[in-house]
């Protein structure tokens, strides 16, 4: 069984998190900003059903990002297979033994090469080919760097050993670095996110201690209007910060 990346699917436990949590905070906040129940229950809905397709964008790039540092470790039991003198295919086997001890079944990376293995031992297929397979589906740069280089060195008769040891290395080091960057970038989404959110803060305790000084906002259509428009900026804004806080894989 092979995984599409490009398509995901929740399952029923996403999609019982996602709606509940999804409701609950919809309604949260159009009653923060319009204080009426009618239009908090009336917008939720559409909240909900807006914001559905970023969920799904998530657990998908998630997904991904969970396949590239699994991969990390894998790359390093390749190396050291192809090191002692094992071809592609009993490399992939050794490294799904390697995976299976630190990783569930269902886990992204274990799945490809329980497939990878199966297909090569019952159906002769060539690691090439379902190497290549899975970087296509895949679309990571470095999963597919690291396949063009066995795809090289297999088609022209090259020091394979030496060259996939040095581009296992590279990308290691790269994967690395990367992963400390996406570290360091979680601080800076946190204080965006934050940021997004202070108009909901100062809104809170301005009903809280002072509720006649929002009185115009909640009794007149110029006030919704103003609300609306808050809601708009806090939205885009936390947009903002999502892409401008974005590392690509």
């Amino acid at each position: 069984m092979t995984i599409n990346y490009d398509y995901y699917k929740l399952n029923k436990q996403e999609k019982l998190k996602y709606y509940s949590i999804s409701l609950t905070a919809a309604f949260v906040l159009s009653y923060i900003f319009y204080s009426n129940i009618f239009i908090s229950i009336s917008l939720s809905p559409v909240f909900v059903y807006m914001m559905k397709k970023h969920y799904v964008f998530y657990l998908k790039n998630k997904r991904k990002e969970m396949v590239q540092n699994q991969f990390i470790e894998l790359l390093q039991s390749l190396s050291a297979s192809i090191s002692a003198g094992r071809q592609m295919g009993e490399a992939l086997e050794e490294g799904l033994y390697v995976m299976r001890s630190s990783y569930s079944s269902d886990s992204p990376l274990v799945i490809e090469l329980e497939f990878m293995v199966k297909s090569i031992k019952e159906s002769r297929e060539e690691e090439e080919h379902l190497l290549k397979d899975f970087a296509k589906r895949v679309k990571v740069r470095d999963i597919s760097s690291f396949v063009e280089v066995y795809a090289i060195c297999k088609g022209t008769g090259g020091d394979m050993e030496k060259a996939i040891v040095k581009t296992s290395q590279i990308i290691m080091e790269k994967l690395s670095i990367e992963k400390e960057m996406r570290v360091l970038s979680a601080q800076k989404k946190f204080e965006g996110k934050l940021i997004s959110i202070m108009p909901i803060l100062v809104i809170i305790f301005l009903r809280m201690t002072s509720p006649s000084y929002l009185e115009p906002l909640y009794s007149t259509l110029a006030g919704k209007i103003i609300m609306s428009f808050c809601v708009i900026g806090m939205g885009y804004a936390y947009y903002l910060t999502e892409k401008i806080t974005k590392c690509n894989l």
